[in-house]
């Protein structure tokens, strides 16, 4: 089943809110802890793909003549 990812707004504290009460989530992983455990490391990839793309961006930008 998907695991829920962030949106690009989203804090940590609303996203893991959201994520450990998704009714998935609750099904697929009833134990809290292995559950956090998910949701967080989902939070972290999340926002450090959107760190990349962003230093991507960046990067090309001042290449730029």
């Amino acid at each position: 089943m998907p695991i829920p990812t962030p949106t690009p707004t989203e804090s940590s504290k609303d996203f893991l809110e959201r994520c450990m009460s998704d009714e998935i989530m609750l099904n697929e992983y009833p134990d809290q802890s292995q559950r956090f455990a998910i949701c967080s490391v989902s939070y972290d990839k999340e926002k450090m793909q959107l760190k990349n793309c962003e230093n991507t961006v960046n990067n090309a930008e001042s290449a730029k003549p």
